[in-house]
């Protein structure tokens, strides 16, 4: 295997994804710890050649200028993913969904639906079928999660995993009076079987409009 295929390859592992960018100096830096001697002229004309067969784009409109794969991209991996690692990782999904902040969640998206395509790609995969052969039963009463909205879920996520404050305004549950503002402060308990931090927390924002964290 020639050098220059080996180089390109790693260089596809070391674009992220959205909204992330790497240059082309921090690619040589990276490159070069690989074992990759090179420029930062080849490795631009690398790029604009892989982007002809990859869903890789430039982002030159605005800075931080440099390259990423395209939002909607396929998973790129070397070696691929076998069904087992599928089948551990659409299983893992139901979990991490309620404690992993929303936009880390989110951007596990591309590797969930690529572990789907796996699962179902494979003739006679009797591991496509295992998770309709089990259940995962609470040791307690049913709960029935509340309906939070995306950007209110961002907010306090984002204030939880940074150890911010973020400021709300609270209404009256069903007659949606306002009873007051507040700057709260995400300190949640620590995870638990029984409740994390995030289900505690979203009990009264389903009826909260949060700002940015501060």
């Amino acid at each position: 295997m020639s050098e220059v295929l080996l180089r390109q390859m790693a260089m596809l592992k070391l674009l992220p994804r959205p909204p992330r960018v790497v240059g082309t100096t921090d690619l040589k830096r990276q490159l070069k710890g690989a074992g990759f001697e090179t420029t930062a002229r080849t490795i631009q004309r690398d790029l604009q050649t892989l982007a002809t067969f990859f869903a890789i784009e430039c982002r030159d409109q605005s800075k931080p200028f440099g390259w990423r794969w395209q939002q909607d991209a396929p998973v790129f991996e070397v070696p691929a993913m076998d069904p087992k690692t599928a089948l551990t990782l659409k299983l893992s999904a139901a979990f991490l969904r309620r404690v992993l902040p929303h936009d880390t969640f989110g951007r596990l998206k591309g590797h969930l639906e690529h572990a789907e395509k796996v699962l179902v790609g494979v003739p006679n995969n009797k591991l496509a079928a295992w998770p309709n052969k089990i259940r995962v039963v609470s040791a307690g009463l049913p709960v029935a999660y509340p309906e939070v909205a995306t950007e209110i879920l961002d907010v306090v996520t984002t204030a939880l995993l940074e150890d911010r404050r973020f400021k709300c305004l609270r209404f009256c549950r069903g007659a949606g009076d306002l009873v007051g503002h507040s700057s709260r402060c995400a300190e949640g308990p620590g995870p638990t079987k029984r409740s994390q931090p995030i289900q505690r927390w979203t009990r009264w924002h389903c009826r909260t409009l949060a700002t940015s964290p501060r």
